[in-house]
């Protein structure tokens, strides 16, 4: 299994002693305003594109190890995701495929190629604790999961610009903390917490676009538990894009061996 930790680390993410944020209370007719501004913000995202296409850097450091990965990042609501890092010279090394319920990665040197299910052991052992791959385009373009979103508290951030919403959200009512910038109308900030109310997760969004559906340049992950972290950073996205579930399916090349792991 020492062969396939090298990916399976871009699921991981920057760690740390991450608390929980200091907030400042608000008065009922604020709390409103802020409310109707976020729900403005979660219903324009219908009319965004569903696809993304894009240049990605990734750095990522755990325990275990560090390096950088250079190359391309396709992603398409809810659940699927390809990357294929590359070398200096443009050739593929790694090729990571994801549609919600399977995973595939390609080692190009290596000529094999891994599959498993994103919820068995391997792959839930690499992701941090809250993350959800049915809804992987979410988690990369700074929204929220499709499904009924319930706002629990809202409170404005003492040290940070904008307002904290406390959420139930998504499959089996998972609780966050989100960091609302109403002023730029996006989400700076995901905090995944546990029936104990501890930090699982921690997702840092930075560097929006303009655009009039704004994506994140800069995404940093935070995994507590694995004492790692991960950033992505996007550049060169193409615009209007048409993805379809057939750009990430897996078709071995010739010579390519299949690992089933668990």
């Amino acid at each position: 299994m020492k062969k396939i930790s090298g990916i399976l680390l871009l699921l991981l993410i920057i760690n740390g002693c991450t608390t929980l944020p200091a907030t400042v209370e608000i008065d009922p007719a604020e709390t409103g305003d802020v409310v109707e501004s976020f729900k403005a913000m979660v219903g324009a995202w219908r009319q965004c594109d569903c696809s993304v296409d894009a240049e990605a850097d990734i750095e990522f450091n755990s325990f275990f190890y560090h390096g950088v990965v250079n190359g391309y990042l396709q992603a398409m609501s809810p659940s699927y995701l390809k990357f294929v890092g590359i070398n200096p010279l443009g050739q593929p090394l790694v090729v990571l495929l994801s549609d919600g319920e399977y995973f595939h990665y390609l080692v190009v040197p290596q000529a094999k190629a891994y599959q498993g299910n994103v919820h068995g052991r391997t792959f839930t052992g690499y992701a941090p604790d809250g993350f959800q791959p049915g809804f992987v385009f979410s988690w990369l373009v700074g929204r929220l999961a499709p499904g009924v979103v319930k706002i629990l508290t809202v409170s404005r951030g003492r040290q940070e610009q904008g307002y904290w919403l406390r959420l139930l959200a998504g499959k089996g009512s998972q609780e966050s903390l989100v960091l609302f910038d109403d002023q730029a109308g996006v989400i700076r900030r995901r905090l995944i917490m546990d029936k104990n109310n501890e930090i699982v997760m921690n997702v840092l969004y930075d560097a929006y676009t303009s655009a009039p559906c704004p994506l994140p340049g800069s995404i940093t992950i935070e995994s507590p538990a694995h004492n790692s972290s991960m950033e992505i950073k996007l550049t060169g996205w193409l615009d209007n894009v048409a993805l379809g579930p057939e750009e990430f399916s897996c078709h071995l090349p010739a010579g390519f061996s299949r690992v089933m792991v668990p």
